[in-house]
């Protein structure tokens, strides 16, 4: 959803099969149980967790996945210029307002409410948006408000596809076809 926006000299249609959007309903309410992890099991250090991951295979302690999730966020979204990886809670577990801005500022759904990323959603030919109905992820809703929001921003109804399907967040792979095979014809036509 982010790269079409930002590129949409590239990109003249996609499929998004629940992809992150609406940080605040999805990420936010994670964080507080993530800060928890990292403070009861590595004094609230990144740097410990990274060390004691490194030190064996990754998934073998029930936080290891949860924490890097967060962590790959934060660089993805959040880091400096330097590379230095700022996280969106301190270290009392408190939202830093000006963090999570940074994360926003890479949600598609508020992305989508800026002028020129809605001229670029709009300039799609075509929009697959997807998810399970019972995304452990709350993707379901990320889906529906990228939807609503690809309305807004001036997507007609013939060119976006969108479908709350029976299913969760994992295997989901026997929706891709469909949304190649639809893109296709959409693109074709």
């Amino acid at each position: 959803m982010v790269t079409p926006m930002l590129r949409p000299d590239v990109f003249g249609a996609f499929a998004t099969h629940a992809g992150d959007a609406l940080f605040e309903t999805g990420y936010r309410a994670e964080l507080p149980q993530r800060f928890r992890m990292l403070r009861n099991e590595y004094g609230g250090s990144y740097e410990k967790f990274l060390a004691g991951l490194r030190s064996r295979i990754v998934g073998t302690k029930p936080s290891d996945l949860e924490l890097l999730e967060v962590y790959a966020y934060a660089a993805a979204y959040s880091a400096d210029e330097d590379g230095t990886v700022r996280l969106p809670f301190d270290d009392i577990g408190a939202i830093v307002p000006e963090v999570w801005r940074r994360w926003l500022a890479w949600d598609p759904v508020v992305m989508a409410a800026q002028p020129k990323y809605a001229e670029a959603l709009a300039s799609m030919r075509a929009l697959w948006i997807d998810a399970g109905n019972r995304d452990e992820y709350h993707l379901d809703a990320g889906a529906a408000a990228f939807r609503q929001a690809a309305a807004v921003a001036g997507v007609p109804d013939h060119r976006v596809h969108f479908e709350l399907f029976d299913g969760g967040h994992g295997g989901i792979e026997h929706r891709y076809p469909l949304s190649i095979g639809w893109l296709s014809k959409m693109l074709t036509d």
